[in-house]
């Protein structure tokens, strides 16, 4: 697409964020500089976002997946193919700049050349998402089975012991986090919502929360955070309890991002009709902020932070970054 790099390189919002101290207060943005936004092809969604490091990053849409090595200066396209028109990308995860994993219509696939071409995994049926960890532990799952494997070895069904294998024919995983070398987090949607953990690879899970989920992160093995329609919940025990965070806004939250030490964290809320676009952040993990934004169409879709940096992705093409400085 001729002229696409100079476009992308204008397709930021880089945000200051100098936010008052009250989790209860909501903060107009007034330093945000307002550029021109990527103008997506014709019919073109955006879904998914992963970065690797702040110079290293890939977007995807159901048109192509796109690729910036210079810190969002440019964008480049790196694929262009027909099964992303056919599915929506449910899950997009790049473990280094060259290796990642994406899920589209069931099916997972994997890149080991930096999503210049992607090969079909051999991963069983209807999976939803996936996840990577330390050690080269990657999970998979959805409908009724989760996978798992570690390095270059083969993919296998989880058999471990707990409410794992007691899947009901509603049920389906929509969500993994994994925390370290040996705990995991995964949700199962369905007729009894629930998060289960392992903390021994796999051997054996338990059921540590019992509602309704909408997005799930842990930065660790004990402290993580749940979100369910407006709410948030906390745990610093691994999920052996949970507390309520406020909300400030008590709007729905699209998904929740955090950095690796679990401080900087963002929360993307829904839009409905005339609702301003908003922004959730913390810089403890524990008190959140509102903050509104100077944009008047697209709904927030993806989320991720890396070394300081918050970046946002919204349906239409929009892409904001935040610096945590």
């Amino acid at each position: 697409m001729k002229g696409f790099s100079t476009i992308c390189a204008a397709a930021f919002a880089v945000l200051t964020l100098c936010l008052p101290a009250s989790a209860q207060d909501t903060t107009r943005q007034t330093t945000w500089e307002k550029l021109p936004i990527l103008k997506p092809r014709f019919e073109e969604t955006f879904y998914q976002i992963a970065f690797v490091n702040r110079d290293v990053g890939f977007m995807v849409s159901n048109q192509s997946i796109w690729k910036t090595t210079d810190g969002c200066k440019t964008w480049n396209a790196v694929l262009q193919a027909t099964f992303l028109k056919e599915k929506p990308v449910s899950a997009l995860h790049f473990t280094d700049a060259k290796n990642g994993r994406m899920v589209s219509g069931g099916k997972l696939y994997s890149t080991d050349d930096g999503g210049a071409s992607w090969a079909p995994e051999d991963c069983g049926n209807s999976i939803n998402t996936v996840a990577a960890g330390p050690d080269n532990w990657m999970i998979a799952g959805g409908g009724h089975t989760l996978y798992q494997k570690r390095g270059k070895g083969d993919w296998e069904l989880i058999k471990g012991k707990g409410p794992m294998p007691g899947l009901g024919f509603n049920d389906s995983v929509t969500r993994i986090d994994i925390a370290d070398a040996k705990t995991a987090y995964v949700y199962i949607s369905g007729t009894e919502g629930r998060v289960i953990r392992t903390t021994d690879g796999g051997k054996k899970w338990e059921t540590v929360y019992k509602k309704g989920l909408g997005s799930m992160h842990f930065a660790d093995a004990k402290r993580g955070w749940l979100t369910d329609g407006a709410e948030i919940r906390a745990t610093q025990d691994g999920g052996d309890t949970f507390k309520q965070q406020l909300n400030p806004e008590d709007r729905s939250i699209v998904t929740i991002a955090f950095d690796t030490a679990g401080t900087f964290g963002i929360a993307p809320l829904t839009v409905a009709g005339n609702q301003n676009r908003k922004i959730l952040r913390t810089t403890d993990g524990k008190n959140w902020t509102g903050v509104e934004l100077d944009l008047d169409e697209g709904q927030f879709v993806s989320a991720s932070v890396v070394d300081g940096h918050a970046y946002v992705l919204m349906d239409n093409g929009h892409f904001i970054r935040f610096d945590n400085k």
